[in-house]
């Protein structure tokens, strides 16, 4: 019997536990007087500028990205001199100059060297209208606007087959212009002149002596001999 009643004790206790527990919460949602735990502060929002306004990426410094040479025309590179090149020449007449596999080299920063290779040559004599008239485009191409370059050399390549039938790719004719001698130059009145003066005002020349034996007297202007 007592037994019973204690259990019946701790049943009643814990139903009055409960009863009391459901009116506080009722209270409270009603907006009774009676005092509530204050709820659970909310989580930090992120930063608004992480989330909506992200930071502009650092300034590139200009020329970073690209090469720098490319955005500059009068810097010393083989695609620039190239390009001056092909800018010029209508300098002269078509019918002297040829450009046919134009290559450019820059050994250093006070030379470039040029060279072509005529597709066809009618005859030997054209490898000193050619040697001419390309020195000229050549000189007016590049001294002045490329500030570092002194020397400037331009060569006309051709095949030449020896008495074995070994076919060799050698220079023809070689003609070295200097800035000082360029100086001198009037472009717009040497184009009118034959190229051969060209060759006779530079500060170098060459002829293969194979080519100069073939050319006449009277086409070889004022060249008096196949080197000087």
């Amino acid at each position: 019997m007592r037994r019973w009643w204690a259990g019946l004790s701790r049943r009643g206790k814990v139903g009055t536990i409960a009863i009391v527990a459901v009116v506080l919460v009722v209270l409270g949602a009603a907006g009774g007087g009676g005092k509530t735990s204050s709820p659970p502060a909310p989580a930090a929002s992120p930063p608004v500028a992480a989330v909506f306004t992200p930071s502009a990426a650092p300034a590139v410094p200009t020329g970073a990205t690209s090469p720098g040479p490319s955005l500059n025309p009068h810097a010393l590179t083989v695609a620039n001199v190239t390009q001056s090149i092909h800018d010029n020449e209508g300098l002269v007449p078509s019918v002297y100059a040829n450009f046919d596999q134009l290559q450019v080299s820059i050994p250093q920063p006070a030379e470039v060297d040029i060279s072509v290779k005529p597709s066809l040559l009618p005859g030997e004599n054209f490898i000193l209208d050619y040697a001419g008239a390309d020195a000229l485009v050549d000189a007016k191409a590049i001294f002045g606007w490329y500030p570092t370059v002194r020397l400037v050399r331009t060569d006309v390549m051709a095949d030449y087959q020896d008495n074995y039938g070994h076919t060799s790719t050698l220079v023809a004719a070689e003609v070295d212009i200097t800035s000082a001698t360029a100086q001198k130059f009037d472009y717009a009145g040497m184009a009118q002149m034959d190229p051969t003066q060209v060759i006779c005002d530079s500060d170098h020349y060459f002829i293969h002596p194979g080519d100069w034996n073939s050319i006449k007297a009277s086409d070889r202007g004022c060249l008096t001999a196949p080197s000087n």
